[in-house]
């Protein structure tokens, strides 16, 4: 067992990352189903560490704190984790503070059957075909994708391979920091960051940095901001990608003329590609019963139904922003960017933050009539039965508050690919239509049509259409949300300053002495340590 689990979960090459990167706090973040073999894997890990160095602390997590697909960054910085391993699926979403590592597994899989399946197949028209994969069969792809390329020898039709994702991933950081340090030249390393630099981040605020050097920092990012952003254009021409999978197609190809086929399970990936890429032939691979699928499931009626949720959305009055993950890149972004386009629809919005969420949490806010999810593109999609109001991804929100806008059959999911905050807000890059004064302040008449959309955005929905939410304050009268809440038996964990008040004690901080923390009881619920003498 030893072998294989050596071999299953890249040991050696993990530790190879590990030792090669100089980490010294390292966070192994496991999905429920593996959990089980996370002693194991820690033990060989441990093993394969010690033999070249010592003192490197390894934290197992379990029970993320969003989708297992996401790299859990929040509960890595409870440990001050330098880097993560994150094993089994992924949805390779880009992290914003650390560096990781991805054990995707090895799925058993007939690579001599699977590629003559793909020669076998071809689309009626004679149109290319794509190749996308499922990550725990990426150790197979080369070989599938050489011996297609020998069988085929130039023969007709065009077979196009995803390429490989990388097991290493840098922070969005990284890559503008790395330049300006070199140029800088008079940052140290851990100077910069609470862990220590390590070619990984910058702060233009580094205490051992003088004022000259921040802002040839300042200049250097704004610089390596550009030179990104003409590269993402560039590539954005060339290539297509899709939860970490990237691909170039043939010259002149389009990608809605391509056939593709999917190597894999059924599950949120492929739901993403069939949404995504909903006008193309897609077919999928079975590698435990080795045939290819051709039914799949039909997504049109999945795309009506996310059209209704968007057309019930426009009429929303108080819309609840989700946010479901913390450390995807780009998710504060994508949060501004609903609150924006939230307020100039004269709406009301609120944040919440409350991990996964669920119909319960969800039912304590009966006072929005949408939600908007803010999450990676494989946890975004919900089903809204269960939930009192419907929950909507950001792309959604774009159809259904931006004015103009109007849904052409594309779906998407990825927030990297939403407008930015503060960009323009109209289709086709047009000029607002409501020229600003000099001072900044809008048309009187706009400004007067906003006061009233606003005014119709605090106010409720009738209580009769929250009968379940709010049973017992069918007539509460409330005309706003903040009169919601305070009519709530609970409202949350608050410290009374009338209760501090009867202990006029205090400690030397100024807090009362029965607020101080203190040490809990410790021991099994069952029998704590202090009943064990009465057992």
């Amino acid at each position: 067992m030893g072998v294989r689990t050596m071999e299953q979960y890249d040991i050696l090459a993990t530790a190879a990352y590990i030792l090669d990167h100089g980490f010294s706090r390292v966070a192994l973040q496991f999905p429920d189903e593996l959990l089980e073999t996370s002693v194991e894997v820690t033990s060989l890990l441990r093993s394969a560490l010690s033999e070249r160095r010592h003192g490197i602390n390894l934290y197992v997590m379990a029970d993320t704190t969003y989708g297992s697909c996401c790299v859990d960054e929040v509960a890595a910085a409870h440990v001050d984790a330098q880097c993560v391993i994150h094993y089994g699926h992924a949805c390779l979403s880009q992290t914003s503070r650390l560096p990781v590592f991805f054990v995707f597994g090895r799925g058993r899989i007939n690579t001599h059957h699977c590629s003559q399946e793909i020669l076998g197949f071809s689309p009626s028209d004679n149109r290319p075909l794509l190749v996308l994969f499922g990550l725990q069969y990426a150790h197979a792809i080369e070989d599938i994708k050489r011996e297609v390329e020998v069988s085929r020898d130039g023969g007709s039709g065009i077979v196009v391979f995803a390429e490989v994702p990388s097991c290493e991933m840098e922070p969005l950081r990284s890559t503008k920091s790395c330049v300006a340090t070199a140029a800088v030249g008079g940052c140290s390393q851990g100077a910069c960051t609470p862990r220590g630099c390590n070619g990984s981040q910058v702060s233009s605020g580094c205490s051992t940095c003088s004022s000259s050097d921040a802002a040839s920092v300042k200049n250097l990012e704004m610089a390596s901001e550009e030179e990104l952003k003409q590269e993402r254009v560039e590539t954005s021409q060339l290539a297509e990608s899709i939860g970490g999978l990237k691909w170039s197609l043939p010259k002149d190809a389009k990608m809605e003329d391509v056939a593709i086929l999917w190597i894999g399970d059924e599950g949120a990936a492929l739901t993403n590609l069939l949404l995504t890429y909903n006008k193309n032939t897609v077919v999928r691979y079975n590698a435990e019963d080795e045939v290819i699928v051709k039914d799949l499931p039909s997504k049109s009626r999945d795309l009506m139904r996310r059209f209704a949720l968007v057309e019930r959305a426009k009429d929303a009055s108080i819309v609840g922003i989700v946010v479901g993950t913390l450390g995807v890149a780009g998710y504060n972004e994508a949060i501004q960017r609903v609150r924006e386009i939230v307020a100039s629809a004269g709406k009301k919005s609120y944040t919440m933050l409350m991990g996964r969420p669920n119909p319960a949490k969800l039912a304590n806010f009966p006072e929005c009539d949408v939600f908007v999810l803010v999450a990676c593109s494989q946890t975004v999609l919900l089903d809204s039965k269960e939930y009192l109001a419907p929950l909507i991804t950001p792309f959604e929100a774009e159809l259904a508050f931006v004015e103009g806008r109007e849904w052409t059959g594309a779906f998407n999911l990825e927030l990297g690919q939403l407008p930015k905050p503060r960009e323009e807000l109209l289709p086709n890059g047009d000029e607002p239509s409501t020229p600003l004064t000099d001072n900044g302040d809008e048309d009187a008449s706009t400004a007067i049509i906003l006061s009233e959309a606003t005014e119709r955005a605090l106010q409720l929905r009738p209580p009769s259409s929250l009968a379940v939410a709010s049973s017992g304050r069918k007539n509460s009268g409330v005309t706003s949300s903040a009169e919601y809440f305070a009519l709530r038996s609970y409202q949350g964990l608050e410290i009374h300053n009338s209760e501090a008040g009867k202990d006029n004690s205090t400690s030397g901080s100024g807090i009362p002495v029965s607020y101080e923390v203190v040490e809990g009881r410790t021991g099994r619920a069952a029998v704590y340590s202090d009943e064990a003498a009465n057992v």
